[in-house]
């Protein structure tokens, strides 16, 4: 789901889809990080959205978001 406004953050989204896109060969991950509430989140889920075609045989979006605070480690999600 593309957020449905999405301001600022040019630069970092710019540089999120060079990564992500490359030369086209090989996989592709980023990692985000930032405080609570920075737009980590509305920004992967931007990129995401404007690079879908890029990647037709799927994404994968994980939150590490725990329920009532912390979170939880890839390991935990990826399992």
């Amino acid at each position: 789901m593309d957020p449905v406004t999405f301001i600022g953050r040019r630069a970092e989204l710019g540089a999120v889809l060079e990564e992500l896109r490359g030369d086209g060969s090989g996989r592709r991950a980023v990692v985000l990080t930032g405080e609570a509430g920075a737009g980590t989140s509305a920004l992967a889920v931007r990129a995401g959205h404007l690079c879908r075609d890029d990647f037709r045989q799927g994404q994968l979006y994980i939150d590490l978001r725990r329920e009532g605070g912390g979170a939880k480690t890839p390991l935990e999600v990826l399992g």
